[in-house]
């Protein structure tokens, strides 16, 4: 199997001539205001922490501070729509994961045009993973274990993802195909499938690493496979779906 399940989190402008303002010398004309980021994903996930954290050493170097706006919904279709009707001058920016790719082929005509967003750079790309909720899938420790009680009760089990559209969600649906698996899709706006998975609301569930290890350390989820080519440095008892699904 490839090595399909990550993400990228990516940095947006309203239009081709607000590109060049990245590669400037800070010190120059831009920016001469605070910048506005609108960001698809609710607050407190990885799509949401990363650019913050990101924005705030560039704010510290520039001199001037980023808005941050966060607008979920529709796998960043949302906060991209009030992105591309933004004044196109550089100081209205738009973060999005890697969903945004998949929003014409999921919403059909849209009220934006894709092409318009020029990308700016990426935050971070990292691999997503598959856990299960301990109270809920009491006896599946391994992904082997959620493969057998997925086929024990087809369709009974239910997942839960960041979105319609998104990485997770594609990456599970791929994996049900492969795995001839039925799972139920539960989608959450962005982070918010993080507090659904602590709180028991799904079986099991797609995040990212850095988004899920705290509770895989602290026991309240339980990591079965991760995506990428190796296994995670954070995680290196945790297999590869390379290696689960050759």
């Amino acid at each position: 199997m490839p090595s399909w399940i990550k993400r990228r989190l990516l940095l947006l402008c309203a239009a081709a001539a607000a590109l060049p303002v990245f590669a400037q010398d800070p010190a120059a004309a831009y920016p001469k205001r605070p910048i506005r980021v609108v960001i698809g994903y609710s607050a407190g996930g990885g799509s949401d922490i990363v650019p913050r954290l990101v924005l705030e050493r560039v704010a510290a170097k520039w001199g001037q501070p980023f808005i941050v706006e966060n607008r979920p919904g529709a796998s960043g279709h949302i906060a991209t729509e009030i992105v591309f009707k933004a004044v196109p001058d550089g100081y209205t920016l738009l973060s999005v994961p890697p969903a945004f790719a998949t929003t014409p082929f999921l919403f059909g005509p849209l009220p934006f045009d894709p092409d318009a967003l020029v990308p700016i750079t990426v935050f971070v790309s990292q691999a997503n993973l598959l856990v299960a909720h301990p109270g809920r899938m009491p006896d599946v420790h391994t992904f082997q274990d959620l493969v057998a009680a997925a086929k024990a009760r087809p369709g009974a089990l239910n997942y839960g993802s960041a979105g319609n559209g998104g990485s997770q969600h594609l990456s599970m649906e791929l994996l049900k195909m492969l795995a001839g698996l039925q799972i139920t899709h539960v989608p959450y706006k962005g982070g918010a499938v993080v507090t659904g998975m602590l709180a028991g609301d799904v079986d099991c569930g797609f995040y990212t690493v850095g988004g899920l290890l705290p509770h895989i350390k602290s026991g309240r989820l339980r990591a079965l496979a991760v995506g990428g080519a190796q296994r995670n440095p954070a995680l290196p008892d945790v297999p590869t779906f390379d290696e689960l699904l050759p």
